[in-house]
């Protein structure tokens, strides 16, 4: 079984395969950026109550039927 990797150890996997050109300080900006850009697509994404507030809110003040709504979520949602 592959154990995930935290996000620290990501961003160190990924600085070190920065070309070698690169300075210990564009490691450590790239380093810093990329922890960075994860917490904020993190923040931005929605949780499973988020997407059932959604849905009730949508099949009971909008009239969506719920099979139109399971469609669109899955539609979008990330795999």
């Amino acid at each position: 079984m592959k154990t995930k990797e935290t996000l620290e150890e990501a961003a160190e996997r990924l600085s070190e395969l920065q070309e070698a050109t690169y300075t210990t300080q564009h490691k450590v900006t790239y380093k810093h950026g990329f922890i960075d850009g994860a917490k904020f697509q993190a923040e931005r994404m929605y949780s499973e109550e988020d997407l059932d507030t959604f849905r009730k809110f949508m099949i009971q003040e909008q009239n969506f039927s719920k099979s139109c709504l399971d469609v669109f979520i899955k539609q979008f949602k990330k795999k």
